[in-house]
């Protein structure tokens, strides 16, 4: 028969290791919702910036094509036809463009290996 102190030490042993993993993998999971945070937090920062930057230079482009035209409907007319045609696109292969990117991206943050 095993002895009360060997199963007593035996029993604290596997509670400690019970303990660790649990612990373990609470830091794992912190670490994770960090990184796909941060990732998340930063690219939300950086695509507001472009769409700022995409909405002046569209400003920018529509007057200047207006003043070259002659008056002031057409180069908004012109840079409004460009993104209709690029939200076309964007839609037909969203997933290509899009989706699949994203996804794979999210994935890698996640799952990505510890060194």
């Amino acid at each position: 028969m095993i002895d009360k102190e060997k199963w007593d030490s035996l029993t604290d042993n596997v509670k400690a290791y019970v303990n660790t993993q649990i612990e373990l993998l609470k830091l794992q999971l912190t670490d994770k919702i960090s990184a796909a945070g941060s990732t998340i937090f930063s690219s939300v920062l950086l695509v507001l910036t472009i769409i700022s930057c995409i909405f002046f230079l569209s400003c920018w482009a529509a007057l200047y094509l207006s003043a070259r035209m002659g008056d002031i409907y057409s180069g908004f007319a012109i840079v409004g036809g460009f993104y209709l045609l690029l939200s076309i696109i964007l839609i037909v292969a969203r997933k290509q463009i899009l989706v699949t990117p994203i996804r794979s991206q999210l994935i890698k943050v996640l799952f990505k290996d510890e060194d």
